[in-house]
């Protein structure tokens, strides 16, 4: 088969993730990644961690992994792989959120035997205490991901602390190294890109490759005064700081609901209650996907007060996708969709007064939020549909693959 033909036969995609329940932004994005690309023609399958949630059934075929990380046991799965490959016969492997489940031993082999692309979803490629980015002390961490983070964010004196021979430690600094000799890398984000050519990763590997959503909402006048805030609540989204910053609001009409599940539920719960906001904040629990379309639909604005970098921040094209405007902290790849003043709200990074003032101001002027979520609207259409991710990702693909085509429809041999 010339490479002409072999690049433009349908490809078949090893998608490698740790999990694809519960979903959050990444795995939301793998799952529209697959059924975008199975509309055109293209097979997609997933390995998985065997220990990961099962979930519902997905919309492909998905294999399971033992969660194995050492050098050694991970070098002694070869010929199982080899097996795997060879059954499955993909045409490239699609790498999502690996870390403390494929080991790098893995993907080194992987890159001997097929093209593999790894799209980067969060910092944990660039920080020992990923996925934050974060300073113990509070404040970003400039840094590149080195040794000497040991000794910043790790003291070998410290309880708990991570050690030069502690194997995640080992393997987050092989997962780098891996990395950097792959041949392509994708992120969503300018500020993810930035992070990677930090850590080492060549510019001429790096594609930018924003998320999208399929989902457009009604153009319906919202409830006035309804504020959503989705994610888990597990110390990396924020949700756990919103009854403190909602009581700090100085609009007399205001009603929250916060979409998300986490260990330090209960906890905020107790907050709400304690602020007296308990009638106020609704807790509605985790939601599928399509679950979400009436709150974001009956939403006046979205909140999202992480206090950490995004990798890019998926629900918040969702909400625009809605016509419903955004505040956020000015953190990570938020400006990629979250231009100030036109589509929602920037607050500085960990300015709780400035957040609330900036929800009071939209609640204050419903006009102005209308106009911020009809240019939000218009900014998806334009640049965050599945057209403007899937189209440059199997161009990637194509190109991968063609690198192996040759004069043959090249497999893995048996």
């Amino acid at each position: 088969m010339s490479c002409h033909r072999a690049m433009d036969r349908p490809l078949r995609i090893l998608h490698i993730t740790e999990r694809l329940w519960p979903p959050g932004g990444a795995e939301r994005l793998l799952a529209d990644t697959a059924a975008g690309l199975a509309a055109q023609g293209h097979h997609s399958l997933t390995l998985v961690a065997e220990d990961s949630e099962p979930g519902p059934d997905a919309a492909m075929p998905v294999l399971r992994w033992p969660r194995v990380l050492g050098p050694r046991p991970a070098w002694r799965l070869r010929p199982r792989l080899d097996a795997l490959l060879q059954q499955c016969q993909p045409d490239l492997v699609h790498l999502h959120n690996t870390a403390g489940f494929f080991s790098p031993v893995l993907i080194a082999h992987l890159h001997r035997r097929l093209p593999v692309l790894r799209y980067v979803h969060d910092a944990r490629l660039a920080c020992l205490r990923s996925p934050s980015k974060c300073l113990p002390g509070g404040g970003l961490c400039p840094h590149a991901m080195g040794l000497p983070c040991l000794a910043r964010c790790y003291p070998v004196t410290s309880p708990g602390g991570h050690r030069l021979g502690d194997k995640h430690t080992l393997m987050a600094f092989a997962d780098l190294w891996v990395t950097r000799r792959l041949p392509a890398v994708a992120v969503g984000s300018a500020y993810m890109r930035m992070l990677l050519r930090q850590n080492g990763v060549a510019d001429h590997r790096l594609h930018l490759l924003p998320g999208f959503t399929q989902r457009e909402g009604p153009r319906c006048p919202p409830q006035h005064g309804l504020l959503l805030a989705i994610g888990r609540f597990d110390g990396i989204k924020g949700l756990e700081g919103l009854p403190d910053l909602l009581a700090r609001l100085r609009a007399p009409h205001w009603q929250a609901v916060l979409v998300g599940d986490g260990p330090n539920l209960a906890d905020t719960q107790a907050r709400a209650q304690a602020l007296g906001l308990a009638g106020r904040i609704r807790f509605v629990g985790r939601l599928e996907a399509d679950a979400l379309t009436p709150w974001l639909t009956a939403c006046q604005l979205l909140l999202c007060p992480t206090q950490v970098p995004e990798a890019f921040g998926l629900v918040g094209i969702e909400a625009l996708a809605h016509g419903r405007p955004v505040v956020a902290y000015d953190l990570g790849g938020v400006r990629e969709w979250l231009q100030p003043h036109r589509t929602g709200v920037l607050v500085p990074a960990g300015d709780a007064a400035a957040f609330a003032a900036a929800v009071d101001g939209l609640l204050a002027e419903p006009e102005l939020a209308a106009s911020l979520g009809a240019h939000g609207r218009a900014l998806v259409s334009h640049r965050f549909r599945p057209q403007h991710h899937l189209q440059p990702l199997l161009n990637l693909y194509r190109q991968l693959a063609g690198q192996r085509a040759g004069t043959a429809d090249e497999r893995i041999p048996g």
